[in-house]
């Protein structure tokens, strides 16, 4: 689950707060081994969080990328926008499957 935090500003004055929780159905999403980088390791599970998320238009994913010993690689930033974004709906398995995509990554 991710929390997402909005200041609201009214007059110059910061006055509320709002946390919006996000869910995310699967903390390390498996893929098919995927070389990376030499020496060549394979990428074989991702996580992600949310980056910014603008109401009705965008998401920023920050994807982090591990080995199959669950050693981090590298990072990366997805954006579900347009009509994908509209696509996405209420299926986080969507979301997921976008990013792996966008990665070049086959989901297990």
């Amino acid at each position: 689950m991710w929390n997402y935090r909005i200041n609201v500003k009214v007059n110059n004055i910061k006055y509320i707060k709002y946390i919006i929780y996000i869910m995310s159905s699967e903390p390390s999403v498996k893929v098919v081994p995927t070389p990376y980088n030499a020496p060549v390791r394979n990428i074989c599970s991702f996580t992600y969080t949310v980056r910014s998320f603008v109401f009705s238009s965008q998401i920023v994913f920050t994807v982090f990328l591990y080995d199959e010993n669950g050693q981090y690689l590298d990072n990366s930033i997805v954006t579900l926008a347009g009509d994908d974004y509209k696509s996405w709906g209420e299926d986080d398995d969507y979301a997921i499957t976008y990013i792996a995509q966008q990665l070049g990554l086959t989901l297990q």
